[in-house]
């Protein structure tokens, strides 16, 4: 992810490069970004580079996570006195709707 003064430094930079003669794409190659790129971060109606929108994206849970109560059930298993210290455990299975194997 690029911070927004950095991207905001390179549209900058490009910008100022083609003003003075460069080609855009290869201002944009030296800057080390593609021309998708620049055009993505800057937004053609008001001109003003924009944030990453990555941080914002709505991530559904998938559909294979671990149900919290499953994921208490591993971490009950792994903090068992018989397990602490250990590097490997030789197996733990928690039956339900799904298997767990960690070998």
């Amino acid at each position: 992810m690029t911070a927004l003064n950095d991207r905001s430094a390179m549209i900058s930079l490009i910008d100022e490069a083609t003003v003075a003669g460069a080609r855009f794409c290869r201002a944009c190659q030296i800057a080390g970004i593609d021309r998708r790129t620049y055009r993505r971060w800057l937004d053609t109606k008001t001109g003003e580079v924009t944030a990453d929108k990555r941080p914002d994206a709505a991530r559904p849970i998938p559909t294979n996570a671990l149900k919290p109560a499953e994921r208490q059930a591993i971490l009950d298993c792994c903090q068992q006195p018989q397990n602490h210290g250990t590097d490997r455990f030789q197996g733990i299975r928690i039956t339900g709707q799904t298997d767990f194997n960690i070998n």
